[in-house]
C-alpha cells in the first residue's frame, strides 16, 4: 500500500507485534485499515459494537517508514523491491 500510494507511514507497535508473524503471517481474517483522523472515532465504535478486536497500527504520512525509530525512505525500499530479483539472479547483494 505504501509504495502503490506513495504514502509512507509511523507503526506504533508493542512488541508482542512487532516480529515477522505479525507482518508476513497469512492469518485469516486480518485487514489493514487506513480512516481519515476525522472518521477513527465512528469507526472505533462500530468494531467495538460488533465486538470486532482491532489494534491502531500507526499513521500515515511522509515519505518513509518508521518503526521503532528504524526508517527507510519511499525511494530506497522501491528500489530494493525492483531490483531484488535481479540482483538474486546475478549474485548481487542489496
Amino acid at each position: 500500500m505504501a509504495l502503490s500510494g506513495n504514502i509512507g507511514f509511523e507503526l506504533f507497535l508493542e512488541k508482542e507485534f512487532a516480529n515477522h508473524r505479525f507482518f508476513f503471517g497469512e492469518d485469516q481474517s486480518r485487514y489493514i485499515i487506513t480512516l481519515q483522523n476525522h472518521k477513527i472515532d465512528e469507526a472505533m465504535s462500530l468494531l467495538n459494537e460488533k465486538r470486532i478486536q482491532y489494534h491502531n497500527l500507526g499513521k500515515t504520512k511522509g515519505a518513509k517508514l518508521i518503526l521503532n525509530e528504524e526508517e527507510i525512505s519511499l525511494k530506497e525500499l522501491k528500489n530494493l523491491h525492483e531490483s531484488w530479483f535481479g540482483n538474486y539472479l546475478s549474485g548481487k547483494e542489496n
